[in-house]
């Protein structure tokens, strides 16, 4: 059974005559199961809060590494153009030679 039927104000339960309101007492919140719930909390809530964490610093890592590419790829092309190669120089070939004023 979930659930027992007290009556309200700790009167006796009514015959079929009479008609009273009831509460109604979840079991597992009741005053005997009490102490198992709060040891089921107390080993969840590490758990839960180191998960909680985790998770947090992650996404903080990870918004932090998107900004930075995306502000990296914002400036990736300069504003200013590339400069233009020179010319190669001109090598003289072993065959030709300066001719000399002689």
């Amino acid at each position: 059974m979930l659930a027992r039927q007290i009556p309200a104000n700790n009167q006796q339960l009514p015959t079929n005559d009479a008609v009273e309101t009831y509460r109604y007492e979840v079991a597992s919140f009741s005053r005997q199961n009490h102490k198992d719930f709060e040891t089921v909390i107390s080993l969840l809530m590490p758990v839960i809060l180191c998960f909680t964490v985790i998770a947090s610093v992650g996404l903080g890592v990870l918004a932090a590494y998107i900004a930075v590419f995306g502000i990296l790829g914002t400036f990736r092309h300069p504003s200013q153009p590339e400069p233009v190669p020179a010319r190669p120089r001109l090598v003289l070939v072993p065959t030709q030679t300066h001719a000399s004023g002689d």
